[in-house]
């Protein structure tokens, strides 16, 4: 996957929302989300959209033949943590959330009846996000064992030292208030994180192979960002 600039990303995702018939849909969660863009948050539609973007590279070009499945693949990454607690309730609440939002979009919207033909694909999808990882949730097909690493993957991409530091730690704080502020806390934040990823499996070789390319680099990032 090539790194983008912020204008090559929206270029890309607009395409790719256009081939799929998702232009309408992503403008409505980008306007009706409950959780604005920000940097100093994580889950928000920009944390959505690169995971979508990041579902297209993981995905195999064979599996790309199915547009449903795709479909399917894209309505979920783009939907799957609206209005999220940001710690404040447990993933699972999080979840029903994102669940709550896509009924809402196919309740109002009939301009797209493969939503509703869909529905409960896009719904099982969605669920695979949820956190903690489960054995009644174990990844089946590609473009489930895509979306969980894709959602994994994106904060180790490049460039998320400021979202992960502030505003992932952020939403743990209530759950871990080891991880307030101070210095030494941050630095314990940065090692734990570390440890919490490599302890992750991820589901596709692909994925493994970047993680693997920016791990160092992500953990380098926060620590410049802390100090």
């Amino acid at each position: 996957m090539a790194l983008l600039t912020s204008v090559e990303f929206d270029v890309r995702l607009n395409e790719i929302c256009k081939q799929y018939g998702l232009t309408e849909y992503r403008e409505w969660i980008l306007a009706n989300n409950s959780v604005k863009n920000t940097t100093l948050l994580y889950h928000t539609s920009m944390h959505m959209d690169g995971v979508a973007l990041l579902c297209m590279d993981l995905l195999p070009e064979s599996a790309k033949e199915n547009r449903d499945e795709v479909f399917s693949l894209l309505a979920a990454a783009l939907i799957h943590d609206m209005d999220h607690s940001l710690g404040e309730f447990s993933d699972e609440v999080n979840i029903q959330n994102a669940l709550s939002a896509l009924r809402d979009w196919i309740w109002q919207s009939d301009s797209n009846p493969d939503f509703k033909r869909l529905e409960k694909e896009i719904e099982k999808l969605i669920l695979i996000t949820q956190f903690p990882y489960t054995e009644d949730r174990v990844p089946q097909t590609v473009y489930e064992k895509v979306l969980r690493d894709a959602d994994i993957l994106w904060g180790v991409m490049p460039g998320r030292a400021a979202t992960i530091v502030d505003g992932l730690r952020g939403e743990l704080v209530s759950a871990f208030p080891q991880y307030a502020f101070n210095d030494h806390r941050l630095l314990n934040f940065v090692y734990d994180r570390i440890d919490f990823l490599r302890s992750l499996v991820f589901c596709t070789e692909q994925a493994k192979r970047m993680f693997e390319r920016y791990v160092i680099q992500h953990k380098l990032e926060m620590l410049d960002y802390i100090n």
